[in-house]
């Protein structure tokens, strides 16, 4: 179990230099957590030595946001499937804010995309939240992604999740 722990940790700080790059631009979160009405009962994540967590989750955000302005696909690829996991399940704020702040495009439709799959699957009362305010397009886009990735776990989650954001049950199949 110590190996296993030490392998995550270290393929998780490796993808972390990997990403970082050569900038060291400093960027802050203004908008407060983004919190579903049934994640209240939860207890936060706990802080490891004064708050190393949180600077990690932080670094995590500005990593993503360099691979995603990055030339090299691969950088892309590995922030949205290694970082974006655990910022969405510490930070879920930070992610919606580094959508929002991407243009319109092919690079901000992979990241709703990739956030409407991971998310759905590990908190998916506050990724159906996050879906509701997303504009018409994004919401059936990501509640098509969304639904394909429940109905693999749980079929009538997903049909309780279309109707919920509204789109036909027809879009969300294979």
């Amino acid at each position: 179990m110590l190996v296993c722990s030490a392998a995550v940790v270290l393929g998780t700080v490796g993808a972390w230099h990997f990403l970082e790059g050569p900038s060291t631009t400093r960027s802050t979160f203004g908008a407060p957590p983004f919190v579903s009405p049934d994640s209240r009962a939860r207890a936060p994540a706990p802080l490891e030595n004064g708050g190393e967590t949180r600077e990690q989750h932080r670094q995590y955000a500005l990593a993503i946001e360099r691979a995603l302005v990055a030339s090299d696909p691969q950088q892309r690829e590995t922030a949205l499937t290694m970082l974006l996991p655990e910022l969405l399940a510490a930070d879920p704020a930070a992610a919606v804010q580094i959508m929002n702040r991407q243009v319109p495009g092919e690079t901000r439709d992979a990241l709703r995309d990739e956030m409407a799959r991971r998310w759905v699957m590990q908190d998916r009362e506050s990724a159906l939240t996050w879906m509701e305010t997303l504009a018409e397009a994004d919401r059936r886009a990501a509640a098509t992604v969304a639904m394909r990735a429940l109905a693999a776990q749980s079929p009538e989650q997903a049909i309780n999740a279309a109707d919920r954001l509204g789109v036909s049950r027809e879009e969300n199949r294979p």
